[in-house]
C-alpha cells in the first residue's frame, strides 16, 4: 500500500489507521472514528479470502470512504481496493454482554436432531458475552468457588438457533465443530486476595491474547484450566443448550443475539434427557469400550476417533452396531467406518454401516503390502479437555519398532497440543501463581504417570526423541504378557528400555533423554557390522585459549565396497553417496567414504560419536549426500542485510523467481528447467521430459499449478528464495589434511546452474554424472542462525584427492576453530549447511563468531529414573522458547537500526545459542520482558497484535510478491471440479485395451475411494498436492505441523501407489508382448475418456494411471516416434544445456 494513499485517508475520514495485516486483506484497527474490522478467512486453510468488513462510528465518514474507493484512491500491494456500503451496519466493537438470572446449561450431545443427551448441568446466573471483535462467544458462570469462562470461537459454532426445551422454556442451542471451548477459571474475588503481589499478577493474566489494555477488566484474572465438571462431560460433548427462564427479559436478549449472529428467530422442539454418563478416572476422554463384545483393536480404536471428532454420538451405538463392527474382515470394516468422516453427524450408525458394508461386497479390496522399512503407526492428541486418536499413519520406522515389529499396533505417539491442535504455549502451563503450575499442567503431568488406556490396553511412558521433544511428543507403549505357561518374557517400556542399551553412567537427565531417544530416530535398516568389522580412531582436536575444539565431532568413515552395499540397501540409485547419516549400537553422526581406507574393516568410528553402551550391531542409514536445493529465508536474508548485501540484490533474486513462476504454464521448456532444480524425480518433470504439456495434459497442468503456488506461499510466508548458485550440503571433514583453514571443498552434481542457464541431470546421459567444482568465494551459514558471525565468507578451492566427495561440504582439519562450530555452533554429525557461490551475496565484511561454548550441564548422584525424565520433558514445554525467541530476533534485526547487530538482537542471539542446547543441558533460555516485541512488522501477518509497515528488506520483499502480474484465481487454471472431457490425448489408445476396461474401471473405484479417504484424513483439498508433495491445504489437526506431517503423507500416497501397481502386475501379468501397454490404456481410458469421467464421483480424480507412468510414458514415446516417422522427421540427440563432460569449474 503507497503511504500516501494512507495519509489522504487520515486527513479526509480523521485517524483512520490502516494496517497491512495479511495477503490482500487490510485491518482497520479501533480509532477515533473505526470499531474495527473483520477479515473473511478460508474455513479450511485459514487464509484470508481477500474480503473485510469495515466498521465506522459516523455514516459520513464510511461515505467517504466509499467515495475515495470509487475514485481509485485506495491501492493495497499495486491492486485497487473496492469499498460499498452494507445494507445493515454492524455492530459494536465492544463485547456485547447479557446476564440471565435463574437459567440452566445443558452440556451434552445431540443423538437425533431433535433429542439431547445432557452429560451434565449448571443452574444458577450465567453472563453470555459476545465479542465480534475477538470473534468469540463465551459463557461465563460461577461453580465449586470459582469462576468459569468457557469460551467458543464463532468460526467452529456450526449452529446457533433458539430451540423451546422440552416444551416448558426458551434456549438458545450452540452446536460446535472438532474444536471445544477454552476454559479459563479464576477466583470469585481475585482483587481480595491477601497478596498484593499475587493480586497485582492476577489481574494481569490475560487468556490468549496478551495485548488488551488495562481499561478491559473484564478480561483480568483469567486462567487457563482443564474440563470442571467433575465427570469430564466437556471434552465429551458437542452441544451447549442455555435454557431460559419466562423472564420478561428473554425476547430481548434473543432478539439482540439474533441481530448479531443472524440465526433463525422460530424456535424449535428439542427434548433433553439427563443421564449419568461419568468417566472421570479416565485421562483420556472421550473413550469407549463396548462391554460383552470382543472389537478387534484397530476397529475400536477407529470407533474412538470418529467419536471424538463429532461424527458418532456414544448413545447411539447400540447392539446391532456392536455386532456389525465385531465380525467381518476389518479392513472392510474400517474402510466403510472411514466414510463416516465426511458426514456432519450420523444418528443411525448401525444403518449406516450396513449400508456401506453392502455397496463394498461389490468391490472388495484388496490388501496393501507394507514396504520394508515402513510401519503403520498410532497417534493421540491430548487438548487440555480430550484427546483426538489419529490414523494409524504410515512411516518410517525406528530401531525399536522394527526389533518388536509383531507388537508395532502397541507402540503409540502422544502429543500435547491446545485445543485447536496449536502448540500449548508456556502461559497455558504456569499461570497459576499460587501453586505455580496450571491444571493443563497437571493434566500432562497426570498422562506421562499413569498412561492412556484404549480398550483393554494401557499405554504407559516410554521414551521420546529430540524431534519429538520439539514437538511435545512422546511414545508409549502398551505392554503384553505372555500367555499362561509360555516361557516367553513379558514385554513392556521397561524391558524395551533395558534392551536400548546402558544408560546408567549418564548422570544429566536431559542427556540421559536424549541418548534414549537416539534409538528412535527414523531410519532405513541396512547391514549388521560385527564389532571386529569396525575400527575406533582418534578424533582430531585443537586447543584455543583454554577451550578444546573437536575438528571431527561426529563424524567417521566408511569403506568404499561396504558404502556400495549399503547404498542398494537405501535405495539410492545412480552415483553411491558420499557420507551417510547413521545409527550403529550406541554411535551417531556421519561416515565418508576414505578411498584409502582398508576393507579389512567396514567403519571406522570415532570417540564423538559414541553416546551410550548398546549390544545392537545392525547400522542405520538416516539420511545421505544427495542434490538438495538451497533457499535463502528470513534469517538468513536479515544476517546477510547486516553485513551489507544491498536490498536490491535480494528484490532482484526473488523478481527472478517470480518471473520464472509466472511464465511456467505459457513456456514447456522453462517449466521443466524450474522444476529440475527443485525436484529431480517428479511425475511433472518425467511428463515434461516425454512430450507432454500443460495445455493438453490436466494433471500436468494441476502439478504446475501447485508447484506455482507453493513456491508463491513461501516467498510471502518465509522469504525463501531459490538460489540457483547454492545448495544445501551435508558438512563433512577433510581426511587428506589438504584444506586450510578459511578453505573448502565443494562440488555438486544434478541439476545446476553455469554460465547463466540451468541444466538438469535428466537431459542425457553424461549429465547425470556431471558435477562441478565450486573455486569461488562462498557463503556458509547453518540455520538457524541469528548472530552476525553465523555467516562464514570462505574460499572453496579444488582438491583433487577430494574429488570423491560430492554433495557436500568438506572443511579443514586446521585452524583456532573448527568452521562447522563457528556457524552456529554446529558439528559434523549430520548437519547441513547452506552454501552459496552467487557472487551478489557474499558479504563485503563478516564478524567474528559468537562464543557458543554451552552452559555447564546439572549432574545428578544416581542412575537418572524415569521419573526425572518424564519432569524434564514437562520442564522442557513450559521453557520452550526458541521460536518466540527467534521471532523476536526477526521485529528487532527489521526495527534496529544497526539490524542484527544491535544489543537487543545480540543477547537474542545468546539465549537462542541457549534454547537450542537445553534439550541436553538442561538449562533454559529466560527471555526479558524488554526483549519481547510490543508491535510486529506487517510480513509476519500477526493477527491481533499492533503491527507496522516494514521499510527493511523483509518488508520490501514481502510486499513485492503482490505486485507481481500474478492471478491466483486465473493461473490456478484446472481444479478437481473442473470439465476435463474434452482433453483426451489420443496418443494413448493401444489396440486390445477394451478387455481390460472392466477390471480397470473396478480398480480405480477402489484406488479414488482410498485416495480421497487419504486426502480427507489430512484434510488436503487437491489431489496434485498429494502427488507433488507440494501440500497447501491441511486440517487444523496437522497444518501446524507440515515438517512432521508431509512425509507421511508421501509414503502414504507412495503406499496406494504401490498398491495399485500390484493390482497392475498381479498373477504374472505382462509376459506377452504389448500385454502392459494395452491395460494402462484401459486404466487411462476410464480415467480420462468422456464415456467415463464422473461416472461414479462428482470429483475427477486423475492420478490412477499414472500410477504405472512408466509404461503410459513408454506410450507416448512410442505414439511420439510414429507420428516422427509418418510426418517424415528424422531423429535428433537430446539438447544439452552447458558444456560436455562430467566435471567442470565454476
Amino acid at each position: 500500500m503507497k503511504v500516501e494513499f494512507v495519509e489522504k485517508l487520515r486527513r479526509n475520514c480523521s485517524s483512520v489507521t490502516f494496517v497491512i495485516s495479511c495477503s490482500r486483506a487490510i485491518e482497520l484497527r479501533p480509532t477515533k472514528n473505526v470499531h474495527g474490522f473483520f477479515r473473511y478467512r478460508n474455513q479450511m486453510s485459514g487464509r484470508s479470502r481477500g474480503v473485510g468488513q469495515v466498521r465506522f462510528r459516523e455514516e459520513n465518514v464510511a461515505s467517504r470512504a466509499v467515495d475515495l474507493s470509487n475514485e481509485g484512491r485506495f491501492l493495497l500491494y499495486n491492486q485497487q481496493l473496492k469499498f460499498t456500503l452494507l445494507d445493515k451496519k454492524l455492530q459494536h466493537a465492544a463485547p456485547t454482554c447479557c446476564r440471565l438470572e435463574n437459567c440452566t446449561i445443558h452440556v451434552g450431545c445431540l443423538t437425533a436432531k431433535d433429542r439431547m443427551l445432557s452429560l451434565w448441568n449448571y443452574q444458577g446466573i450465567v453472563e453470555l458475552e459476545l465479542d465480534l471483535e475477538e470473534q468469540t462467544l463465551s459463557i461465563h458462570l460461577a461453580f465449586t468457588s470459582m469462576d468459569y469462562r468457557l469460551e467458543f470461537p464463532l468460526s467452529q459454532i456450526r449452529q446457533f438457533a433458539p430451540v423451546e426445551v422440552s416444551g416448558r422454556n426458551q434456549g438458545l442451542l450452540t452446536q460446535i465443530g472438532e474444536i471445544p471451548p477454552y476454559l479459563y477459571r479464576r477466583p470469585f474475588s481475585p482483587s481480595q486476595t491477601d497478596d498484593k503481589y499475587v493480586d497485582v499478577f492476577l489481574n494481569g493474566c490475560l487468556p490468549r491474547k496478551l495485548e488488551k489494555s488495562d481499561g478491559e477488566s473484564w478480561r483480568k484474572g483469567w486462567v487457563r484450566t482443564t474440563d470442571f465438571t467433575g465427570s469430564n462431560a466437556i471434552g465429551q460433548s458437542s452441544v451447549y443448550v442455555v435454557e431460559l427462564d419466562c423472564s420478561e427479559h428473554r425476547h430481548d436478549i434473543l432478539s439482540l443475539l439474533q441481530q448479531t449472529l443472524s440465526f433463525n428467530e422460530v424456535p424449535r422442539s428439542l427434548q433433553v434427557e439427563e443421564v449419568v454418563y461419568s468417566e472421570a478416572s479416565q485421562v483420556a476422554i472421550p473413550m469407549w469400550n463396548p462391554e460383552n463384545f470382543r472389537v478387534p483393536f484397530g476397529i475400536l480404536y477407529k470407533v474412538n476417533s470418529l467419536i471424538q471428532y463429532g461424527k458418532l454420538c456414544v448413545p447411539n451405538l447400540e447392539e446391532r452396531f456392536c455386532r456389525l463392527i465385531s465380525s467381518g474382515n476389518e479392513s472392510t470394516i474400517k474402510l466403510a467406518l472411514q466414510a463416516l468422516s465426511d458426514e456432519d453427524g450420523c444418528h443411525d450408525p448401525a444403518r449406516f454401516l450396513r449400508a456401506k458394508l453392502d455397496e463394498m461386497k461389490k468391490v472388495a479390496p484388496p490388501g496393501v503390502k507394507m514396504k520394508q522399512g515402513m510401519a503403520w503407526i498410532h497417534r493421540v492428541l491430548v487438548t487440555p479437555s480430550k484427546v483426538y486418536c489419529i490414523g494409524p499413519e504410515m512411516e518410517q520406522s525406528n530401531r525399536i519398532v522394527r526389533q518388536h515389529e509383531d507388537y508395532t499396533d502397541r507402540f503409540l505417539r502422544v502429543q500435547f497440543v491446545d485445543e485447536d491442535c496449536s502448540p500449548l504455549t508456556s502461559t497455558a502451563l504456569t499461570s497459576d501463581v499460587r501453586s505455580g503450575h496450571t491444571e493443563i499442567y497437571r493434566r500432562i503431568k497426570q498422562v506421562l504417570k499413569e498412561g492412556i488406556s484404549i480398550g483393554s490396553r494401557k499405554y504407559e511412558f516410554l521414551a521420546f526423541s529430540a524431534s519429538q521433544l520439539r514437538e511435545s511428543q512422546l511414545w508409549m507403549f502398551a505392554g503384553k504378557r505372555p500367555p499362561p505357561g509360555s516361557d516367553k518374557p513379558a514385554v513392556t517400556a521397561d524391558s524395551i528400555r533395558l534392551q536400548m542399551g546402558d544408560f546408567s553412567q549418564i548422570r544429566n537427565v536431559a542427556k540421559c533423554a536424549a541418548r534414549m531417544g537416539q534409538c528412535f530416530s527414523a531410519s532405513t535398516p541396512t547391514r549388521k557390522v560385527l564389532p571386529l568389522q569396525v575400527k575406533r580412531i582418534k578424533d582430531i582436536t585443537v586447543k584455543t585459549d583454554g577451550v578444546t575444539y573437536c575438528f571431527s565431532d561426529g563424524i567417521g568413515k566408511i569403506s568404499q565396497d561396504f558404502a556400495r552395499s549399503i547404498a542398494k540397501t537405501c535405495g539410492s540409485t545412480g552415483r553411491i553417496p558420499s557420507a551417510f547419516q547413521i545409527r550403529y549400537g550406541g554411535y551417531k553422526g556421519m561416515v565418508a567414504i576414505d578411498p584409502c581406507a582398508s576393507s579389512a574393516f567396514k567403519l571406522y568410528l570415532r570417540p564423538s560419536m559414541r553416546k551410550f553402551d548398546s549390544c545392537h550391531f545392525s547400522l542405520e542409514v538416516l539420511d545421505y549426500t544427495r542434490v538438495l536445493p538451497c533457499f535463502l529465508n528470513r534469517q538468513v536474508i536479515s544476517l546477510l542485510s547486516t553485513l551489507g548485501v544491498k536490498d536490491q540484490v535480494f528484490i532482484d533474486l526473488q523478481k527472478q523467481v517470480l518471473k520464472d513462476l509466472d511464465h511456467m504454464l505459457e513456456d514447456d521448456a522453462l517449466a521443466r528447467k524450474v522444476i529440475s532444480c527443485r525436484e529431480s524425480n517428479s511425475l511433472a518433470l518425467q511428463m515434461l521430459d516425454n512430450g507432454y504439456t500443460s495445455r493438453t495434459e490436466p494433471l500436468l497442468k494441476r502439478l504446475l499449478c501447485v508447484f506455482r503456488d507453493a513456491e508463491v506461499q513461501e516467498l510471502r510466508a518465509k522469504a525463501k528464495i531459490f538460489l540457483p548458485k547454492a545448495r544445501l550440503l551435508i558438512g563433512c571433514i577433510d581426511e587428506t589434511k589438504i584444506l586450510k583453514y578459511g578453505e573448502v571443498f565443494v562440488q555438486v552434481s544434478g541439476a545446476s546452474y553455469a554460465g547463466g542457464s540451468y541444466y538438469s541431470a535428466q537431459d542425457n546421459v553424461e549429465n547425470r554424472d556431471r558435477t562441478t567444482v565450486v573455486t569461488q568465494k562462498v557463503f556458509v551459514a547453518k540455520n538457524p542462525c541469528l548472530h552476525p558471525g553465523d555467516v562464514r565468507v570462505l574460499q572453496a578451492v579444488d582438491v583433487p584427492g577430494l574429488h570423491h566427495m560430492v554433495d557436500c561440504v568438506v572443511f579443514p582439519q586446521v585452524g583456532p576453530k573448527p568452521h562447522p562450530h563457528e556457524c552456529s555452533g554446529s558439528d559434523l554429525d549430520g548437519d547441513q549447511y547452506m552454501v552459496s557461490w552467487e557472487e551478489r551475496l557474499i558479504p563485503p565484511s563478516v564478524d567474528d563468531p559468537m562464543d557458543y561454548s554451552p552452559p555447564a550441564a546439572t549432574v545428578v548422584d544416581h542412575p537418572v529414573t524415569i521419573e526425572e525424565i518424564q519432569e524434564f520433558f514437562l520442564n522442557y514445554m513450559t521453557n520452550d522458547n526458541l521460536g518466540v525467541i527467534a521471532n523476536a530476533h526477526v521485529v528487532h534485526a527489521d526495527k534496529e537500526k544497526s539490524k542484527a547487530r544491535s544489543e537487543k538482537c545480540l543477547e537474542l542471539a545468546h539465549l537462542a545459542s541457549l534454547a537450542v542446547d537445553f534439550p541436553k543441558t538442561g538449562v533454559p533460555a529466560i527471555i526479558p520482558q524488554e526483549l519481547r516485541p510490543r508491535e510486529y512488522p506487517d510480513f509476519m501477518e500477526k493477527e491481533h497484535r499492533v503491527s507496522y509497515i516494514s521499510s527493511g528488506v523483509l518488508g520490501k520483499l514481502y510486499r513485492a510478491v503482490f505486485t507481481t502480474s500474478f492471478d491466483a484465481q486465473t493461473f490456478s487454471g484446472v481444479r478437481m471440479s473442473d470439465n476435463i472431457v474434452n482433453i483426451f490425448d489420443e496418443d494413448m489408445g493401444v489396440p486390445g485395451y477394451e478387455k481390460h476396461v472392466e477390471s480397470a474401471l473396478s480398480h480405480k473405484t477402489i484406488y479414488d475411494m482410498k485416495l480421497q479417504q487419504l486426502m480427507s484424513h489430512y484434510g488436503i483439498r487437491e489431489e496434485a498436492e498429494i502427488i507433488g508433495g507440494h501440500v497447501l491445504s491441511l486440517s487444523r489437526i496437522f497444518a501446524r505441523r507440515q515438517v512432521d506431517v508431509l512425509p507421511k503423507v508421501r509414503k502414504a500416497f507412495e503406499a496406494l501407489q504401490a498398491e495399485a501397481r500390484s493390482w497392475f502386475y498381479a498373477r504374472g501379468f505382462g509376459k506377452v508382448d504389448g500385454e502392459e501397454e494395452a491395460k494402462a490404456s484401459a486404466w487411462y481410458h476410464v480415467t480420462y475418456h468422456k464415456d467415463y469421467v464422473g461416472r461414479r464421483n462428482s470429483i475427477q480424480l486423475l492420478s490412477f494411471p499414472w500410477t504405472v507412468a512408466k509404461v503410459l510414458l513408454k506410450v507416448k514415446r512410442s505414439a511420439g516416434r510414429n507420428n516422427d516417422r509418418q510426418n517424415g522427421v528424422g531423429s535428433s540427440e537430446a539438447d544439452g544445456y552447458g558444456p560436455p563432460g562430467k566435471r567442470q569449474k565454476l
